[in-house]
């Protein structure tokens, strides 16, 4: 029988910790989380756990990611690799092109909601290669009628003749990497980015006709300082962009500043959180509306719909490439490798490139709706539960959930559950997580 009680609260806040502090898969902490997932190769249970999750209305993702990168940045906590030899790039290309192969017979009744080309950089690749990448994705996949097909850019590398390219191909959304705007800031980094450059660049995009743009920015990052990041939000505000998003940088533990020992204090980050709430003011002030905590838009519909989806109603998500992550509604979650040789191998003998996931049930993917809306909001509806679950809050966490009443933890709402405590953020997981996933991170993170 499952226990409320798996460990102590002192193991269960260590291991919080370290799953925050580890996250490189670029999402919100998915449940059960990734750091628990075993080693995989079973792909004829993959691909009948895809059969089964497409056979329900949940809405359809494709995320596509292109791991390469002209340098690495100190800050970065994504699974990237340095680009070296470019010969790489149509080897890597050619080895999507058999995944797609491996995927598409599944994939022949459903369209795609939305299409999300990550990386890396994935305008690093040259105009042949980006038409390669398109054309392949378009043969074997088919998007719906108003699909958002968005990509990301580096300002560095984004050309007149991509962005007509990309809108060409489809690219409704496009988001532009800037990071920052001082050229001491982008130097301390290791950026590959010319600022005085970074405006026309997106001029570029906007000439184009590509109807939505995002500018990311990143405040908290070394050499950068309070006047300089708003100054920064500043100046993207007269561009026009149709939304910002800041990110307010933390130093997990794959980054190469977390390796040099730039850890960052718990002052420091309530310091940058400060500073990035006044970025977000004057977005406001700016006519932007706020989306999150992170981001503002121009209008409503101006946001990267891939993105909000992992916060909101369940769905299920293709990963193409190396170190994508798919998310199967209410039957699996699994990641791709991130060595190069592996990757290509795998594909030659038409095998998937799996490195490690987990099959679940209807329950594992309730609670991760759960933790995602006490992560983000601090309740959670009855009404939306049964709208994405077609049953009752109470029906299925009723016991789980009067234990947090009663300790105080939560308070029960007419709509559904709200947060009482600042303990929420540790006893809802430690309540909703099993046994079983606690155990695993026990022995992944060594903890006694």
């Amino acid at each position: 029988m499952r226990s409320l009680t798996v460990t102590s609260d002192h193991v269960f806040e260590s291991i919080l910790s370290l799953l925050r502090r580890g996250n490189d898969s670029g999402y919100p902490l998915v449940y059960p989380p990734i750091a628990s997932w075993p080693k995989l190769d079973d792909d004829a249970e993959v691909l009948r756990s895809w059969k089964r999750a497409l056979l329900t209305a949940a809405p359809l993702d494709l995320n596509v990611r292109v791991p390469f990168c002209q340098t690495v940045c100190t800050f970065c906590f994504l699974p990237v690799v340095s680009i070296g030899n470019r010969s790489k790039v149509d080897t890597y290309l050619a080895g999507l092109e058999q995944e797609t192969k491996i995927y598409s017979p599944l994939f022949s009744k459903r369209k795609f909601d939305s299409l999300y080309i990550g990386g890396g950089t994935p305008n690093l690749l040259d105009l042949r290669e980006l038409d390669r990448l398109f054309e392949g994705l378009h043969r074997h996949f088919s998007m719906a009628p108003r699909a958002q097909i968005s990509m990301d850019a580096n300002p560095e590398f984004l050309t007149a003749e991509q962005t007509r390219l990309m809108k060409a191909q489809g690219v409704n959304w496009l988001t532009i990497g800037v990071q920052s705007l001082e050229d001491k800031v982008t130097n301390a980094v290791v950026r590959t980015q010319t600022n005085s450059r970074v405006r026309a660049a997106y001029d570029h995009a906007r000439l184009s006709g590509i109807s939505g743009i995002n500018i990311d920015l990143l405040c908290g990052l070394p050499e950068q300082t309070r006047e300089g990041f708003l100054r920064d939000v500043e100046t993207v505000t007269t561009w026009g962009a149709d939304e910002v998003h800041i990110y307010q940088f933390k130093a997990l533990m794959n980054t190469s500043l977390y390796k040099m020992g730039r850890k960052g204090t718990e002052e420091s980050e309530k310091h940058w959180k400060n500073i990035q709430r006044q970025g977000l003011e004057i977005l406001l002030r700016k006519g932007y509306h706020a989306i999150d905590e992170e981001s503002a838009a121009l209008g409503a519909k101006a946001v990267n719909r891939q993105t909000q989806r992992l916060f909101e109603q369940p769905f299920s998500m293709l990963g193409l490439g190396m170190g994508a992550v798919s998310l199967l509604h209410s039957q699996a979650r699994y990641v791709t490798t991130m060595n190069f040789s592996r990757y290509r191998q795998c594909l030659s003998d038409g095998r998937l490139p799996l490195e490690r996931g987990v099959f679940l049930g209807a329950e594992d993917e309730m609670i991760g709706y759960l933790l995602l809306q006490f992560a983000q909001n601090d309740r959670v509806s009855a009404a939306a539960f049964r709208r994405c679950f077609g049953r009752g809050l109470v029906d299925v966490f009723g016991g789980r959930l009067r234990v947090l009443v009663d300790e105080g933890v939560l308070r029960r709402t007419k709509s559904g559950y709200e947060a009482s405590s600042d303990r929420a953020f540790l006893q809802v997981p430690k309540t909703l997580y099993s046994a079983e996933v606690v155990e695993q991170l026990r022995r992944r993170y060594h903890l006694d």
